[in-house]
């Protein structure tokens, strides 16, 4: 039986809402290291980041964006791991005695062996040269930048399992072992201990893990399914999971969407500014370790598998990284070549190439639609007829199942006909279907809303939402995921002048009439769009942002990059 009690702290359960519904993000495994158990990680960057493992021989990994790889081995049970720079990394762990580990942007060393405690599991670091570490006997160690690691406070017999905060003037700790505490260093009006709140959790269960959104939005888990949050006044349990133990919880700072729990069976909940729910599900494997680098982006520790999360969009991935990749095809004689990656033929002269993921894996499918006679071909993976030689192909997820879906824009008469969903009017002769996740509730599924541009009047309609008129005739639909990766936003771009303008964001002057809008996220930092062009006469791609600059393709080239 399942006791739990909050002392001087009022229980407020939210239960967990659509546990199978849709979710913003999707996760994919970037690297599998066997023998291993990921206990913590740390991160600056999407593509800076580091881990360690919880069994001997005690490596310390890094990454680099696409794969992680051992830096050195510590001969430790490594527990923890905090980074502020690249050049000031410490990780906890034990040997007989409690570990620190120090890296100075070129080597890793053993900094101090803790006599007063046996186990160290958790450290954090500022930028002004405080750390702090916990780990039993109730003792919290503080460094000031010397590598002299001394005995901050002492609280007894209490076990610290977790630590996090703002900066040396704020954070917290939490632990315990069936009898719980978080405590709250601040230094405003004198530095002090402070018991926030002491939770009793039965048994030999613990609070594991801390996440800080701002000073007044806290969150912490631990076994028994527990997630706990401060709203500014009071700690509460805010959900109940179920018996799992719930050993990590990380959030990006001042986004209070961006908070994920992970357990020890396997599960990754992501809360969405109200309610919990279910992201996914790896199967009866323990996830330890959690880390959120960007607001759009969290880091997983599954035993030995690396994994991340990215938010669910339709862009041409021909490599499942999460990221868009440039790429052409070549209609006079069927070639695919994605840059960096792969060269295919498939297709013939006269076919309109229709990439998507079709089986819903989380990879761009090379597929044609060949309008002599309406044959979509995806290769790999599936044949259809659908459609006339007239109509304008338009694959993509309209029923959020993450798998692209076959359909047609018949212009002349406004048609839309989805294979195996739906057919409905919509639009008129002239119109641009643009069938995009608009940004309208930053639901984030991925499933394309039915939108029309009519350039003539430069009317933008959105079945069943709302109409809006921005830009005139000559202009061309150019959306993106500009503001943020969970819907497009309304965007053209203006041959004539080489004019891009998206709507309530910016305004931007890039390329000339005889190029092709080509947005995508260039950068591969942020999961956002930037402006790009590419230029037929010359297999030009080109972006403003750190003056990017590729020559890809060949004259007469199609670009299949979103």
């Amino acid at each position: 039986m399942k006791r739990i009690a909050l002392i001087a702290t009022i229980i407020v359960l939210t239960l967990i809402q659509a546990l199978t519904g849709k979710a913003a993000s999707r996760w994919i495994q970037t690297t599998s290291m066997g023998g291993t158990n990921i206990m913590g990680i740390t991160s600056l960057e999407l593509d800076e980041a580091w881990a360690v493992s919880g069994l001997l021989p005690g490596e310390i990994y890094s990454f680099n964006g696409s794969d992680w790889t051992v830096m050195t081995e510590t001969g430790t049970q490594l527990q923890g791991i905090d980074a502020y720079f690249d050049d000031k990394i410490y990780a906890v762990g034990y040997s007989g005695t409690g570990r620190i580990f120090y890296y100075d942007g070129t080597s890793w060393e053993l900094q101090s062996e803790t006599a007063g405690s046996d186990y160290l599991f958790d450290i954090f670091t500022t930028g002004w040269n405080y750390s702090w570490a916990v780990g039993d006997n109730g003792i919290i160690y503080r460094n000031y930048g010397s590598g002299n690691w001394t005995i901050h406070t002492d609280t007894g017999d209490d076990t610290w399992y977790a630590i996090d905060g703002i900066d040396q003037d704020n954070f917290w700790v939490a632990g315990g072992l069936g009898d719980c505490k978080i405590m709250n260093w601040y230094g405003d009006p004198v530095y002090a201990w402070t018991v926030m709140t002491e939770v009793s959790l039965g048994g030999t269960n613990r609070l594991w893990d801390l996440a800080v959104v701002s000073p007044p939005n806290l969150w912490a888990c631990g076994d028994d399914g527990i997630i706990m949050h401060y709203d500014g006044t009071a700690w509460s349990i805010f959900t109940d999971l179920g018996s799992a133990s719930v050993y990590s919880i990380t959030a990006y700072p001042q986004e209070e969407e961006s908070v994920r729990a992970a357990t020890g069976d396997g599960k990754i909940y992501h809360f969405n500014g109200t309610a919990w729910a279910l992201e996914t599900d790896l199967g009866a494997v323990p996830i330890r370790s959690l880390d959120s680098p960007i607001e759009y982006s969290t880091l997983a520790g599954a035993a030995g598998r690396f994994l991340k999360s990215v938010p669910v969009r339709r862009v041409f991935d021909y490599d499942g990284d999460g990221f868009s990749d440039i790429a052409i095809f070549r209609e006079t004689s069927g070639l695919w070549a994605v840059r960096n990656l792969t060269r295919v033929y498939f297709g013939t002269d006269g076919d309109t190439p229709v990439p998507g993921d079709y089986d819903g894996d989380g990879i761009t499918d090379i597929g044609i639609f060949r309008p002599s006679n309406s044959l979509w071909a995806i290769r790999g993976v599936t044949r259809a007829y659908f459609g006339t030689s007239t109509d304008q192909p338009i694959a993509r997820d309209y029923n959020g199942d993450r798998q692209a879906d076959i359909g047609i824009f018949r212009q002349s008469s406004g048609l839309w006909a989805l294979r195996g969903i739906t057919r409905f009017y919509f639009g008129t002769g002239g119109d641009t279907p643009v069938p995009v996740d608009i940004n309208t509730d930053e639901s984030g599924d991925g499933v394309a809303d039915i939108l029309i541009f009519r350039e003539s009047t430069g009317l933008w309609a959105l079945r069943g939402v709302s109409r809006v008129y921005y830009g005139r005739t000559g202009d061309i639909p150019a959306c993106g995921y500009y503001h943020d990766p969970y819907g497009c936003s309304l965007a053209i771009f203006r041959p004539s002048t080489g004019l891009w303008a998206v709507m309530q964001h910016t305004r931007w002057y890039y390329g000339t009439s005889t190029d092709t809008p080509v947005p995508a996220d260039y950068k591969k930092e942020d999961y956002r769009d930037t402006i790009g062009i590419f230029r037929p006469s010359s297999s030009l791609w080109s972006w403003p942002d750190e003056g990017g600059r590729v020559y890809f393709g060949g004259s007469g080239d199609i670009p299949v990059t979103r």
